[in-house]
């Protein structure tokens, strides 16, 4: 039972999506994303995040995926606070704290990859794995309140995501996309 707490992907959480995507026929559709995998990345001082349906590669699943531009500063000064969320004009540039985005590819019936991205609402993190400054601390836990929308049509393809999620970070295996 322990080992089973601790192999990468276990975790918990849940997320609530109201999204309208013409392309998948979506209208204020209410999606469940009942996620069953939690993973994380930490690259430097930033971390990634997907909380997602199954255990597949994102093109065959629905989930959401979470960047942390600075998950250092996060741990030093931002636990237990909102983070705002958005885009940078420039992804170079971290303007906000927080990107996010839904990819809906297994709920979709296009053959185009269905995401989007959240323009606005937040994430709170109550713990979050940061190497740079504490190598030890793996809990990852956090809930979130997010805007989506396509930023060239707002008004006809969007949505919004309520949820949360506490996994810890595990080091294991890369997962391989092919055979």
């Amino acid at each position: 039972m322990l080992l089973a707490a601790c192999t990468v992907g276990s975790g918990s959480g849940e997320v609530r999506m109201t999204i309208s995507l013409p392309s998948c026929d979506l209208e204020d559709e209410v999606i469940d994303l009942e996620p069953t995998f939690f993973a994380a990345q930490a690259i430097e001082h930033s971390t990634i995040i997907r909380v997602q349906r199954g255990g597949e590669i994102e093109r065959f699943s629905d989930g959401l995926v979470i960047r942390v531009a600075d998950a250092s500063d996060v741990v030093r000064n931002g636990l237990g606070t909102p983070l705002d969320v958005g885009v940078a004009d420039d992804p170079l540039v971290h303007r906000y704290p927080v990107a996010a985005a839904v990819y809906l590819n297994a709920t979709c019936s296009s053959e185009a990859t269905a995401s989007l991205p959240a323009l606005g609402g937040t994430v709170t993190f109550q713990s979050l794995y940061a190497p740079k400054v504490d190598d030890d601390e793996r809990l990852i836990e956090g809930e979130l309140s997010l805007v989506l929308a396509d930023p060239e049509a707002p008004e006809r393809v969007r949505g919004t995501a309520e949820g949360w999620f506490r996994f810890f970070y595990a080091r294991g295996r890369p997962a391989q996309a092919f055979p």
